[in-house]
């Protein structure tokens, strides 16, 4: 199993680090076509067992829709100048080797939350090794969405990037009330260590199907920590000054 709040004695670099457009317009426009023919595919979807709507196709590149979050996740072949782009800035921050394990395409619209739910990002941590995360804001066309890192909100624009550690800092979006029409792109962009299981080819120690039990007790410890409980305070306080309410603990993604 991972770990997770390792401390940050690998890393050679205060994070987050701020990066202002970090690729070329053809990059960014290459980028969009990958990502919006797969957008186009013609899916049968299955929905995913457990109490949570999140529907996914039958292969890897079908979009899948996660209505408990109203957003549409969408993976996509990575275009090899880019990586090398994002390896620029990613591979430095870290003593050891890392390499790109996992990236997607994330649109937070209120279309697909079936009218019932509204884009959210709650407070947690990734479940997986991801040391480096380089958050690509490729899309949007609302300003006040911050992304909070621990204790503390970023505002992310159009075209730049925000590098953070998604396995050591507690991460998330405020609750907001999304009007019609309004949405945020983000292309996600995640560095794990060479031995990761995405590049070994075993499972994942905590997959949520195959390890339930495993992944609960992973859930439960997470629940404890005093970063994780902030982080939680002030999502709550925030969505109740905007009218709305409480959630509890409990989020891993």
């Amino acid at each position: 199993m991972h770990r997770y709040l390792t401390g940050f004695d690998k890393y050679n670099t205060k994070l987050p680090i701020y990066v202002e457009k970090p690729f070329s317009d053809d990059q960014v426009n290459r980028l969009r076509d990958t990502i919006e023919k797969n957008r186009l595919r013609d899916v049968e979807y299955k929905k995913v067992p457990g109490n949570q709507e999140q529907y996914n196709g039958f292969n890897r590149f079908d979009p899948k829709k996660i209505v408990h979050m109203s957003r549409l996740l969408i993976e996509f072949d990575c275009p090899k100048d880019i990586e090398k782009t994002m390896d620029s800035y990613a591979k430095p921050i870290y003593k050891d080797d890392i390499a790109l394990c996992h990236y997607n395409y994330i649109d937070y619209n209120s279309k697909y939350g079936d009218g019932r739910y509204a884009p959210s990002l709650p407070p947690h941590l990734d479940a997986d090794e991801n040391l480096v995360t380089f958050n690509y804001q490729i899309g949007g066309n609302i300003d006040d969405w911050d992304v909070w890192i621990e204790d503390k909100p970023y505002t992310l624009k159009n075209g730049d990037a925000i590098i953070f550690s998604a396995v050591n800092q507690v991460h998330w979006r405020p609750k907001r009330k999304f009007k019609e029409g309004e949405f945020v792109e983000i292309v996600s962009f995640d560095y794990c260590p060479l031995d990761n299981y995405r590049f070994t080819g075993e499972d994942n120690p905590i997959d949520p199907f195959k390890y339930p039990e495993k992944r609960k007790k992973y859930l439960d410890s997470l629940n404890s920590l005093p970063e994780f409980q902030v982080a939680w305070k002030i999502y709550n306080e925030m969505g109740i000054k905007e009218g709305i309410q409480e959630e509890s603990l409990g989020k891993l993604i």
